[in-house]
């Protein structure tokens, strides 16, 4: 597989919308979002990103954008300035198949390059999105808080795990 990992640029925005979407109103839990943004959301959400100097990246195959990963700031508070948080979402047909390990990668070397020194993820649990949880550990997070029942999506509680 030639996967390409790069910099988002504004033409992505429909895809990278297009793969958000399919994981919500499904009774995927990968995100709480329960109503689909706009493009035009999407696209003010990756400028804010990218205009707060975090990597946004997206994974191509054969010209086809099959993923995506970010960091954002983890808080907003000045000394959190060397921590963020990042987010990973893989067209689903692509799950499984090392797009999500490749953005990872390239993903944390950016930061560890621009001085981040704690990357942050709430992660689903082994459950409940079990190729997020791996991939995260894979890389070396480690589970750092249990948040019990922190969100209601699709008539239930879940769970989530904060991981550093």
């Amino acid at each position: 597989m030639a996967l390409t990992i790069r910099d988002i640029a504004p033409a992505d925005i429909a895809r990278v919308h297009e793969i958000y979407c399919c994981y919500i109103g499904t009774e995927d839990v990968a995100t709480f979002e329960e109503e689909p943004p706009t493009v035009e959301e999407m696209s003010i959400r990756s400028e804010e990103i990218r205009t707060a100097d975090f990597p946004f990246l997206c994974a191509e195959l054969s010209d086809v954008v099959v993923g995506y990963a970010y960091a954002s700031p983890f808080k907003e508070r000045s000394a959190y300035r060397f921590s963020c948080s990042n987010s990973i979402y893989c067209d689903p047909a692509f799950v499984g198949k090392g797009v999500g390990s490749a953005l990872l990668s390239h993903l944390l070397t950016r930061l560890k390059g621009s001085g981040m020194k704690q990357v942050v993820a709430v992660v689903g649990t082994k459950d409940d999105n079990p190729g997020t949880h791996a991939l995260h550990m894979k890389f070396g997070f480690a589970q750092v808080a249990l948040l019990p029942k922190i969100g209601f999506k699709n008539d239930r509680w879940i769970d989530r795990l904060l991981t550093a």
